[in-house]
């Protein structure tokens, strides 16, 4: 990832979550079905933590774009 939060649990957080997205599109391409469920299983419970962490950090420091990055985490879920 390009752009750092320099929040290192969140950098950590979203560094895993584009390697695991890069590894689903080569399930994807090689149509490795049974790679899907542990990929998927890990993006579902690792999305969750880390909003409520964003969102937790977000809030502490009353950033502006709350409202808007709450909506976009809720039509990701």
């Amino acid at each position: 990832m390009d752009k750092k939060l320099n929040i290192p649990s969140l950098d950590n957080h979203h560094n895993d979550v584009f390697k695991m997205i890069h590894l689903l599109d080569d399930a994807i391409k090689k149509n490795s079905r049974e790679s899907f469920e542990p990929i998927i299983s890990f993006l579902l419970s690792h999305t969750s933590d880390h909003f409520k962490e964003e969102e937790s950090l977000m809030e502490k420091h009353n950033f502006h774009g709350l409202d808007h990055h709450q909506q976009e985490h809720r039509i990701f879920q």
